[in-house]
This record gives C-alpha cells, structure tokens and sequence, in this order.
C-alpha cells in the first residue's frame, strides 16, 4: 500500500504541505440530480414557491459552498478560486445540477465543485421540503478536471451522458410541438363543426 502523505511518521493527520508546488490552471466540473414530484417542479418553474427563487436560491448556495469548502472539509486547503459556475436543467421530474469551478493554484478543485453540487442540491432539498419530502439526491460525481501532477479527468461516457440528455432536451421540444399542433387541427376541426351545426 502507497504511505498516505496525510499522515506523519507518529500517525498524525495532517493538511499536506504543498509549498513546492507549481502554480496552474485548475479546473473540476462535478454534476448532481435532485429527483423530485410534479407539484415541486410546478412551483419552481411558476415561481410560486413559499421560501422564495428556488434555483437561483440554490445557486447562491452553491457558489458559497465553493469558497467555504476547506471550513467544513478537513485536508483541503484554502483555494482563492476564480470563477464558480452553476447551472440547473429540469427534465421532467429530476433537476439536474452541474458546477465548474476554475482556480489557479497549488491543488485542485475537485472537492470544491462536488461539495457545491451537494449543496445546491441541498438547498433545493431545503426549501422544496414542505412539498415534497420523498425527493432523492442522487448521482453526485465529478465529471471532470484539468491541471496537477496527477493529469487530467474526464469520466467515462461524459460526452455520452451530455449527449443523452441534449437528446431528452429534443425530444421533449418535439413533444411539445407536437401537442401545440394537435391543439391547432383540433380547435379548428371544433370551429368547422360548430359551424357545420350552425344551420
């Protein structure tokens, strides 16, 4: 087994030093779903949610998350990042949340980006539970990062995962449109056959 270098030679642990290192680019982008039921996705798009602007709420939270990670998460370091970016998608009945976070330093971000996808999650969580307390976080990982020894990540089938979910995204459009057309030929088929029995 590999000596853990978060361990001195008295069994202690400790924050590993990491003066020597080089200063780069460093970038993680992590992702995570929130499933919910159709009354909360109803309330956040409508914006009628009782505690206020669930997503950008989350967003908020995310994006502190971030900067507060070495607070909460013992062996990290203080990171001065440079850039915290959170998005949400919702399709159907999960809310998916995908954070990128950019720094240039020491050691990378990888904690930072998955412990803000948690709490934006958690926060949805939070203030969506007086709808809905049987919804499940689920499926944080890290999708990404860039820069440090160790190289660069990319997780297996990323490009696959982005592109099923471009393809949920199409095929609900066309759904939509769809549903809009049949609405058409079906309000004018009602207006023929009023006047029809008009006479």
């Amino acid at each position: 087994m590999k000596k853990s270098n978060h361990i001195d030679q008295y069994g202690n642990v400790r924050m590993v030093n990491i003066s020597d290192k080089s200063v780069t680019l460093r970038k993680a982008v992590a992702i995570g779903t929130i499933s919910v039921n159709s009354d909360v996705i109803s309330s956040i798009k409508n914006k009628l949610n009782k505690k206020g602007d669930v997503l950008a709420v989350s967003q908020v939270a995310g994006i502190q998350a971030a900067k507060n990670t070495s607070s909460l998460i013992p062996l990290t370091h203080q990171i001065l990042l440079k850039s915290v970016t959170i998005n949400f998608e919702i399709i159907d009945l999960d809310i998916i949340c995908t954070c990128e976070v950019i720094s240039e330093g020491k050691t990378g971000v990888e904690i930072e980006a998955l412990f803000a996808t948690e709490v934006a999650l958690l926060t949805i969580y939070d203030m969506c539970k007086y709808i809905d307390r049987n919804m499940i976080i689920k499926e944080v990982k890290l999708l990404m990062k860039k820069g440090g020894k160790s190289g660069d990540f990319k997780r297996e089938k990323f490009a696959e995962t982005a592109k099923h979910i471009e393809m949920i995204l199409i095929s609900k459009l066309h759904r939509t449109f769809l549903i809009e057309q049949i609405k058409i030929y079906a309000g004018e088929y009602l207006c023929l056959y009023q006047d029809e029995n008009s006479f």
